[in-house]
Formats: structure tokens, C-alpha cells, sequence
């Protein structure tokens, strides 16, 4: 896995700051081929945040773009959007070279899959309601910006 001109290729032991069994085993599973099965669908949003900054590390970019689907997914039911929101703004997670990744495509998420209004009220809600309220309001206000900036003009 790690040939090449790696420093880590040259190691008997790689040291890794991810320490969760969960990610580790997803690790495993993505590095193996799996794609799509029970333990890597079972993953939670939280888990799935740290498989994807370790699939980023490791430059699996395959993997990576797996990842950050399964975890938008997560994203329909307000307690998993908020963690994986929390988790994204804390940490600034990136997806696919774009420097504000994840959390970007967080916004295009909830904002463009199909939900019920109920349901994409209650999701808004519980997020504005947290300690990440004010921080919600204003990236949702640059993100609507910046799409309406970049739409054709009519």
C-alpha cells in the first residue's frame, strides 16, 4: 500500500493520529474493495467524518468520494446533519480538493435533496437551535450567494 517515494514506505510501522475502531475498520474494508456493506453502511456520521479525513491523508480519492456520499446520506435526520455540520465546521473538513469541501457540499445537500418541507424544517431548525446557530445562518447566507452569483444569467 504505501510503495513508492513515501516516507511511510520506508516504515515497519505507520503512525496514525485516527484512532477510532470504527474508521479503521472502514479503512479496511475500502482498502480491501468493499463498498457497500454492512459495517461501512452501519457507520455512523461521526465515524464516517474520520474515514474521511483518513481516506484524504491516505490519498485514496476513490474512497474518499465514497465516503463523503455515505456521509450526506446521513445527512436527512436533524441529530446526523448537526453532528456531521458540528464535525465539519470544527474541523474544517475538505472533499475532492475543494477547500471547503464537505461542509460546502453539506449545503448542497440539504438544500437540494428531495425531503419533505416538515422534515427539511425540522433538520434547519434543530441546527439554528444549536451552538452553531449564528455560524449556520451565516454559511448558509454565503453558500445561496455564491450559487446565485454563479447562475446563468437570463
Amino acid at each position: 500500500m504505501f510503495g513508492g517515494d513515501f516516507r511511510e514506505s520506508s516504515l515497519a510501522e505507520v503512525p496514525m493520529r485516527y484512532r477510532s475502531t470504527q474508521a479503521m475498520i472502514g479503512l479496511i474494508h475500502l482498502v480491501y474493495g468493499c463498498e457497500s456493506c454492512a459495517s461501512l453502511s452501519g457507520m455512523g456520521a461521526v465515524d464516517l467524518v474520520e474515514l474521511l479525513y483518513i481516506t484524504d491523508e491516505l490519498l485514496l480519492e476513490e474512497s474518499e468520494r465514497l465516503v463523503a456520499a455515505m456521509i450526506l446520506r446521513k445527512c436527512n435526520s436533524p441529530s446526523s446533519a448537526l453532528l456531521v455540520y458540528s464535525k465539519t465546521k470544527q474541523e474544517r473538513a475538505r472533499l475532492l480538493g475543494v477547500d471547503d469541501g464537505l461542509h460546502k457540499g453539506f449545503f448542497e445537500h440539504i438544500l437540494g435533496v428531495e425531503m419533505r418541507l416538515v422534515n427539511r424544517v425540522k433538520l434547519f431548525q434543530s441546527i439554528v437551535n444549536s451552538s452553531f446557530g449564528n455560524s449556520f445562518i451565516e454559511d448558509l447566507e454565503n453558500c445561496i450567494k455564491i450559487k446565485l452569483a454563479g447562475s446563468p444569467k437570463r
